[in-house]
Parts: C-alpha cells; sequence; structure tokens
C-alpha cells in the first residue's frame, strides 16, 4: 500500500512537472494568490516573512543542516546524522535540478504582490521541498527517539507548523504559484519516504546485528 502511494505521488509530480515546462500559470494559480494576498487577519504578513526566513538565501538552508547533523554525530547519533543529512541535502538538490529543467519563471510583480525578487526558477518550491525533507525527517527522529511527550509535543507541533506554513507562506508573499507549492510538497514527500525507508532498513539491520553480538 506505502508502494501504490509513493507511485501516485511520483506520478503526480511528473505530470505537474512536464505540464509547468509549457504553462507558466495554471487557471487556478492567480485566483488562490490572490485570495491569499487579499486576507487582512492581524499578523498574518510577519507570520508569512517568519516562517519563510529559514529557507531563504542561498546558504541559510546549507547552514541549518549541517548544524543540526553536525550536532547530531557529535551527539553519538552517526546513522541519524547521516540518514538525515541524506534526506535534507538529496531534497535541496533535487529540487534545484527540477527547477533548472522546468525553467518556470516566477509569478510576476504585474499581476501578483511580490515581496522580494528571486532571481532563480519557480517550479518546484525550493523552501517547501526543504522543509519537507529537512524537518520532516526530523519530525520523525521526534516521534520515534523522544520518549518525554511533553519535549516530544512540542517539537512536533513546531516542525509540524513549519511545515504546513511555508506552502501558504510562499503563495502570499508572492515567491512562488500554487501549483509550485503542490509540486514541491509532492516531491518532498517522495524523497522523505525514500530516506525514511533507508534509515529505517539500516536500523533495523544494525539494532539485529548489537542483538546477535550479545
Amino acid at each position: 500500500m506505502e508502494r501504490k502511494y509513493l507511485t501516485v505521488g511520483l506520478a503526480l509530480f511528473l505530470g505537474l512537472a512536464v505540464s509547468s515546462c509549457r504553462i507558466q500559470c495554471f487557471s487556478w494559480d492567480l485566483p488562490v494568490t490572490l485570495w491569499l494576498q487579499s486576507l487582512a487577519l492581524p499578523g498574518l504578513k510577519q507570520l508569512m516573512i517568519w516562517v519563510s526566513i529559514p529557507g531563504n538565501g542561498v546558504w541559510l538552508p546549507y547552514a541549518l543542516v549541517l548544524a543540526v547533523y553536525v550536532t547530531f554525530l557529535l551527539s553519538g547519533k552517526r546513522r541519524e546524522a547521516e540518514f538525515g543529512f541524506i534526506s535534507a541535502a538529496g531534497g535541496i538538490l533535487l529540487s534545484s535540478i527540477c527547477k533548472w529543467v522546468v525553467g518556470r519563471p516566477r509569478p510576476s510583480a504585474d499581476v501578483v504582490k511580490v515581496w522580494a525578487i528571486i532571481a532563480n526558477e519557480s517550479f518546484p518550491s525550493g523552501h517547501v521541498v526543504n522543509y519537507l525533507t529537512f524537518y520532516g525527517f526530523l519530525f520523525c527522529l521526534a516521534t520515534w527517539k523522544i520518549p518525554n511527550r511533553l519535549p516530544r509535543a512540542t517539537l512536533q507541533l513546531v516542525l509540524g507548523a513549519l511545515i504546513l506554513l511555508v506552502g501558504p507562506s510562499r503563495i502570499y508573499l508572492g515567491a512562488h504559484w500554487a501549483s509550485d507549492v503542490i509540486g514541491g510538497y509532492l516531491l518532498g514527500a517522495v524523497w522523505l519516504y525514500l530516506s525514511l525507508q533507508i534509515y529505517g532498513r539500516y536500523e533495523d539491520t544494525a539494532v539485529t546485528a548489537d542483538a546477535q553480538k550479545t
């Protein structure tokens, strides 16, 4: 059943990517952006800006990934460091390759409000892929490895909120179309799933080997 969902997710992403090669903006992209940008909720603009900050710039996402997984490595969590880094770095690399292949332009300031001009391509959203493969892996580790309910739930809440809100934030800030964000969630989910599957198999093998030694 899980492989079925993986296949469906990959097929949906590829279909969206191929369509985005020739369609700069789907018919539903602009209405979604205009609706989000029309919301006048107190603090919404600042929240959307804050949510996007960890993924901004050329070096900040890489620096955060390295800082977290070097800390894991130094604390003796070698497997978590290795596979967590593979998940996050692989997500960044895949999104960069897909952006280059699809070559879709960003939303124009002529039709939507754009908070910051970004030079690279639009599909898929690199922020979304990065958050899902980086924070999503940490979310799963917190679920599996932290026995105390309060710190586990707190970390899950923070990480889950970042993952869920980064997509709307990229649309709200005029950095991406909704289809870019959907593509980011699909690609990120596929790569995160594969990373977790490999990590889980390696973990099971290591546990079995340790049990045999004893």
